[in-house]
């Protein structure tokens, strides 16, 4: 068989027959098809090309870019979801592990968690579960740009067919929480400072999410509108302690001290609980010693009644702690000069006494010569 070449083309397949003749299915139909194959994709590029002059994908690439720019906090007060471009509430769909959304925003080019300007989350939540779920745990927090600034723990019991929640929390700004649900379940309202390194210039991701622990089985976590980031010049409240004078009283083996709490920060400290522990033994404090104060928002004041065995230096734990931070000193009483004191001015007494006698004595024996 002797291979032919029919306008361009190699395939043995046309080669020339045993009859001697020859396959007339040549490669000429397939370049003509290549061909206009080509003629369409240019025809394709160039009405692409047009459309691109006309302006058409340069509107839409506007579009985009403005809906994808994040809106800016830049004033004081409160911003909830719906004016950081949500119009609806949030729902995590519950799945094992994680389940996660979040939300992006902007901050000013000067933006920073104090000494000035502060930012808290104000958190509004709602928590179902699933009916399937058995006992566990999950943990309910939310994080900005990583850093975490909000965590609510909860235990979740069931049996009877329901399911039974138990939840704590703590804040910066209402301290310790508890409660519990009986019907599987809960909402409840959260407030917590961001953390300093949650706080950057530009750009910022808010992230919401749920753990489950064991066999609990979330349905779905609700994150509700009226959640919002609040932007003030509210420091978080911040406890001093100042201890006064101690005075003796007529007793001389009781003393009183004053103690003072100042708040020198700027949002009310709540749940504030007072305490003072003797170090040194033999010392007591017979009222005062532990005291439930409440709210502070700028001072507080109280009075310790101590008792000694002895004169002496003595030491006492004070400590004092709230929704915001928590203090803890130790302090040494002079106590010995209180008691010495009382003895110098009985001593001056006597000694003045004594001297008034001499005095008189003097003046009527030179009465008596004369």
């Amino acid at each position: 068989m002797v291979e032919q070449r029919l306008f361009g083309c190699h395939n043995p397949r046309h080669a020339r027959t045993s009859g001697g003749g020859f396959r007339r299915r040549t490669c000429f139909g397939r370049f003509v098809v290549r061909r206009r194959r080509k003629a369409c994709l240019k025809v394709g590029l160039l009405g692409v090309c047009v459309v691109a002059w006309l302006g058409i994908p340069v509107v839409a690439a506007e579009a985009v870019t403005a809906a994808a720019v994040p809106p800016r906090i830049d004033h004081y007060g409160k911003w909830p979801l719906t004016k950081l471009g949500i119009s609806r509430p949030l729902e995590i769909e519950g799945q094992p592990g994680r389940s996660q959304t979040s939300i992006t925003y902007r901050l000013p080019d000067d933006a920073a968690q104090g000494p000035h300007d502060w930012f808290v989350l104000n958190l509004h939540l709602r928590l179902e579960l699933s009916r399937s779920s058995g006992t566990g745990g999950l943990v309910i927090g939310a994080a900005t740009n990583g850093f975490p600034t909000a965590q609510v723990e909860v235990m979740v019991q069931t049996g009877n067919r329901r399911s039974r929640l138990s939840w704590r929390s703590v804040d910066i700004v209402d301290g310790l929480r508890h409660g519990s649900d009986p019907d599987g379940v809960m909402s409840m309202h959260y407030s917590n400072y961001l953390q300093r390194r949650g706080v950057v210039p530009g750009v910022n991701h808010l992230a919401f999410y749920v753990d489950s622990l064991g066999h609990a089985a979330v349905r779905r976590l609700v994150i509700l509108p009226d959640t919002n980031i609040e932007y003030n010049d509210l420091a978080p409240g911040t406890l001093r302690l100042s201890l006064g004078d101690v005075e003796q009283t007529e007793d001389r083996k009781v003393f009183r001290l004053a103690y003072h709490l100042t708040n020198v920060g700027g949002r009310a400290v709540k749940k504030v609980v007072f305490a003072a522990d003797p170090i040194t033994p033999g010392l007591q404090v017979i009222a005062g010693s532990s005291r439930k104060i409440g709210t502070i928002r700028r001072r507080a004041d109280g009075l310790l009644t101590l008792h000694v065995p002895r004169p002496g230096v003595f030491q006492v734990a004070f400590s004092a702690h709230g929704s915001s931070n928590q203090i803890a000193r130790i302090a040494r009483l002079d106590l010995t000069h209180a008691n010495n004191t009382r003895k110098r001015w009985l001593l001056y007494i006597i000694l003045g006494v004594a001297g008034m006698a001499v005095l008189l004595l003097w003046g009527r024996r030179f009465g008596t010569r004369d």
